[in-house]
């Protein structure tokens, strides 16, 4: 894993030089204010401790304030001697509060896992964790075959779907889920 990271570092370090505006100006994102059109999740990390600021003849007193989500999801994830703390930021237009404590719980299960066994392929590790596994079948189901189930057999060119909310076949729709999954896969 660490030469993985290693890797990673050095060629970011690499082109390190290309700056962010440059960056904008060979992408030219459609600019649109209602989201971020180079990355909506963020990841901050902070390796500090945030003791109390102490100054001379002065009284200091921490504020909470609201946080606000400038992206679609911030990761904080804060390293202190007694672990890392992870928190999100999120917009609720878009997440859940349960969805998200879920990924948190993901997150936890999944950082052991690759601390006791960094060298495995990412695919290998598990998200699921004991809590959802509870609800999860003991055995994979197997999806029908693309193209071969009873509705393409019986009449490839109806339509998938209610008549009135789709307009494409079963045909169609297979042969795009297959390019999906092709995609996916690899």
């Amino acid at each position: 894993m660490l030469r993985r990271v290693r890797e990673v570092c050095l060629s970011a370090y690499a082109h390190q030089d290309v700056s962010f505006e440059k960056l904008i100006e060979k992408l030219r994102p459609e600019r649109d204010p209602s989201y971020t059109p180079i990355f909506q999740v963020y990841i901050n990390m902070h390796g500090f401790e945030q003791g109390a600021m102490k100054l001379p003849g002065l009284e200091i007193k921490s504020v909470a304030i609201p946080l606000l989500s400038k992206f679609d999801l911030t990761l904080y994830v804060v390293e202190d001697p007694t672990g890392i703390d992870l928190s999100l930021v999120y917009s609720t237009e878009l997440f859940d509060r349960p969805a998200l404590a879920e990924m948190i719980e993901q997150l936890r299960h999944l950082c052991p896992q690759v601390a006791r066994e960094p060298s495995k392929h990412i695919a290998s590790y598990s998200l699921v964790t004991p809590e959802s596994a509870s609800h999860c079948p003991t055995r994979p189901s197997r999806s029908p075959p693309l193209g071969k189930g009873p509705y393409t057999t019986c009449s490839p060119s109806a339509r998938a779907g209610s008549p009135a909310a789709s307009r494409s076949s079963t045909r169609a729709s297979a042969g795009r889920t297959g390019s999906l999954r092709r995609a996916a896969t690899g």
